[in-house]
Formats: C-alpha cells, structure tokens, sequence
C-alpha cells in the first residue's frame, strides 16, 4: 500500500526574505533533501523587466518548511537568440572563480559586438570580462554576486571596461552554478 504523502512549502533563501516559493509532496522528508526548485525571478523580485531569468534552488533542510540555498541562474533561450541577431557577433567568457565566502561559483557570460570585430580584439573583450569577474568575486560573497548579477551592475561593470577596448553594445551574465 502506497504511503500517505504530505505537502511542505519550499522557502527561498534570506536574500529573497524567506518567501514561499512552491509547494512539495513527500512520503518521507529525507526524499525533499537535495531536490532543485527552478522559479522565474519574476515571482521573488516582482519586476516584470526580469522575466527572462529563472533562479534555481536546492533544498538543504526540511522541518515544517523546506529551507534552500541559491545554486545558479540561467536565463530563457530566446533572450540570448534575440541579442544575437543578423550583423554582431556573439564573445563568450566562462569563468570559475571564489568569492570572499570561499564558494566555487562558474559564471557565463557573452559579450554582443559588431560583427567586423577582429579575433585579436574579441580576445581582448574575453580576458577584460575574465578579469572583471575574478576581480569582482575576490571582494564580494555569494549572495552579493547574486543581487549584483539581478540588478545588472556585474554586467554593467563588465561592459564599462570592454567598451575601452571596443564598442561594446551588451554584456550579459546569462548563467551561473555553484560548484561543489
């Protein structure tokens, strides 16, 4: 005979005031442990400008409520599809780097340029948005790369210091994990 299962509420982390963000079933709440909840920034932030990002969540502890903790973002295909259009080119960075907290975290991020860019210069655009997030992680915790990465100053920062090389149109952090 099939167990009873109950429902448990998910919580998101502190940074996001411990809102509720879905609903479970578990026989047994040992099988919540270690399962990722995807929730569109939307629903935390309710700013409507954000509906392309989807933040994903681990839970770590259940009691009455299932507690979480960040472990990456990711944004909606058809955002990167419609920077990259007819005339620009597309210069992606992946970068593994450790925040003050001493968390692993990979970041992706591209850069949208003209498409009569030498490779010498999109080089360049690389190594300046690498640097950047090296630079950045060393002075900032996790949760502070988060709300940088949702209020776009990581990619603003980013695109300052590339638009010196060359004119850059966009920098975007499209994703981001949290290493083990």
């Amino acid at each position: 005979m099939a167990s009873k299962k109950k429902w448990y509420e998910v919580e998101a982390p502190k940074m996001f005031e411990n809102k509720v963000i879905a609903e479970t079933p578990a026989s047994d709440p040992k099988h919540l442990i270690g399962r990722t909840i995807e929730v569109n920034l939307i629903d935390l932030v309710k700013d409507t400008n954000k509906f392309y990002m989807k933040i994903y969540f681990k839970i770590i502890e259940v009691d009455s409520k299932c507690r979480t903790e960040f472990v990456g973002h990711d944004y909606f295909r058809d955002r990167i599809y419609r920077m990259v259009q007819k005339g620009v080119k597309k210069v992606n960075s992946i970068d593994d780097v450790v925040t003050k907290d001493s968390k692993k975290i990979r970041i992706k991020s591209m850069a949208v340029v003209g498409m009569t860019v030498p490779t010498s210069i999109k080089n360049k655009i690389r190594l300046e948005i690498s640097k950047t997030m090296k630079d950045v992680a060393k002075k900032y915790a996790l949760d502070e790369i988060l709300q940088m990465i949702i209020n776009n100053e990581l990619e603003r920062l980013a695109r300052d210091k590339c638009s010196k090389i060359y004119p850059t149109a966009k920098v975007e952090v499209y994703k981001s994990e949290v290493q083990k």
